[in-house]
Formats: structure tokens, sequence, C-alpha cells
């Protein structure tokens, strides 16, 4: 009688296994663990997907009709080769840019035409010693537009007015 119970219970634990494994195979990878988490200078935070506009309908970002010429700069994220929905620069102050998956926190300064890596989770601080990236120093800067925390994978991008609108014709 014990072993009769105790192969069902393996059988139970087995088949357990098999459900769980099944759920997690069939669950989308893309969902999994694939949003930052973006927290302004007021302290409000917003969870970010992808740019994807076929998966992520539903979970788009959409930010408020800004009057003509607002705002001046864009602040384009990619982390991992995951480029998220560009961020209006239109509120100055600390923005931390948040990886659960990772563990990793980036704390960006933006004003409405810059940004500048302040603080970062990563061992080599190479992000944080770089120059702040301006729309007027952005064309002569040896890095460009981009500033990179490799560690984190997180690149950012200062975008102006023109190239946003770029980007955004390209979706």
């Amino acid at each position: 009688m014990d072993r009769k119970r105790n192969g069902l219970v393996i059988l139970a634990l087995l088949l357990i296994i098999a459900i769980i494994t099944g759920v997690s195979l069939l669950w989308p990878k893309e969902r999994r663990n694939s949003a930052i988490t973006v927290t302004d200078p007021g302290g409000q935070s917003t969870d970010l997907l992808p740019d994807d506009p076929e998966e992520n309908e539903d979970d788009r970002v959409e930010f408020a009709e800004l009057e003509p010429g607002e705002p001046r700069a864009w602040l384009l994220i990619t982390v991992d080769d995951k480029v998220y929905p560009p961020y209006p620069l239109i509120r100055s102050g600390h923005y931390t840019v948040s990886q659960k998956k990772k563990n990793a926190v980036n704390v960006i300064y933006v004003t409405e035409d810059s940004m500048r890596m302040t603080s970062s989770s990563c061992d080599d601080q190479l992000c944080v010693r770089e120059d702040a990236v301006t729309l007027d120093n952005k064309a002569g800067r040896s890095e460009g537009s981009l500033i990179v925390c490799q560690p984190n994978g997180v690149t950012l991008e200062l975008l102006d007015a023109d190239e946003y609108a770029e980007w955004a014709a390209g979706q």
C-alpha cells in the first residue's frame, strides 16, 4: 500500500512540474522581465515595455498632447537591445531607470535640453564619468548623443524634436 501511495505522490509531483514547465514555455518571452521602471523627479514611476506596436499595443505609454515645439528633447532608452518609447524631457531633475531582472539602477539628471548619468549600480562607472549630452554639444561629442552603461546594458540617446519626429514616423 505504501509503495502504491508513494508512486501516486511521485506521479502527482511530476505532473505538477510538467504543467509549470509548459506554462513557462508558453508565456511570451518579451513579456517576461522586459519592463523597466522609470521614476521621474516627482517620484512618479512608470513601467515601460519595449516599443513593439504589434505586441504591446495595449501597454504602450502615451504622453499627453504637447504644444508645438514642446518638448525640446526626448530621451530614448535602450536596454539589452530592447528599445523603449522615447521619454519627453519636460521636467528637469533626476530620473531613475530600474531593471528588476538584473537588479540594476541608473540615475540620469535631465533638463529640457540635456542629460547626464549621475549614478549607476555598475562597477566601472564609465557612464557616470562621461560629460553631459546637450542639444548644443551632441554633434561635437566623440560619443555623439549617446551615454552607454555597458555593464547594465543601458544606452541613453538624446533626441531633438526633428529626430523624435523621424523616430515616430518610423513606428
